[in-house]
């Protein structure tokens, strides 16, 4: 049974880190695509950028259309620092709240008991009534045992006329 345990284990172990990779390479994936989406819609994005210049150049002057050129460049620079300013400032806000939000964790966890809780204990009792550690492995064997003990436990249809 020992040896069974222990080969049991290395299975679970191997499972979880092949499920590991594999989430790891459809995250990458998935990443790639974006990447890819985003790349796309930039250059559909500037062929009509393009396009729009190109009639805009044939109905106007030259010196209007420098004009013209000037004026959105400098729209783009002011939406585009404003843009920036308002993300550097939601950061900053985030970043106030978390560090104001940060309670001492020893003086939300009350020991009722005699023991000391170390540092460790109190951080985990501090996240929670609903917290739990996720398993890392699947029970597979236990799981087999309990199914084979009740097919076990079940007649077949033939033995179970004949008691009748």
């Amino acid at each position: 049974m020992t040896k069974l345990a222990k080969e049991s284990n290395h299975l679970a172990f191997l499972q979880a880190t092949q499920f590991r990779r594999i989430a790891i390479r459809a995250s990458e994936e998935l990443a790639r695509e974006r990447i890819n989406y985003r790349s796309l819609a930039k250059i559909r994005i500037t062929q009509e950028c393009e396009e729009i210049k190109q009639k805009i150049e044939e109905i106007v002057n030259e010196e209007d259309f420098t004009n013209i050129c000037a004026a959105v460049q400098r729209s783009y620079t002011k939406i585009n620092r404003q843009l920036k300013d308002k993300h550097r400032k939601k950061l900053k806000s985030l970043i106030r709240q978390q560090e104001s939000n940060s309670v001492d964790p020893r003086k939300t966890v009350i020991n009722l008991s005699s023991k000391q809780l170390g540092d460790n204990a109190i951080k985990i009792l501090n996240k929670g009534m609903k917290f739990a550690i996720a398993s890392t492995r699947v029970p597979t064997l236990d799981m087999i045992l309990a199914v084979e003990m009740a097919v076990g436990k079940i007649q077949p249809p033939e033995a179970a006329d004949e008691q009748q």
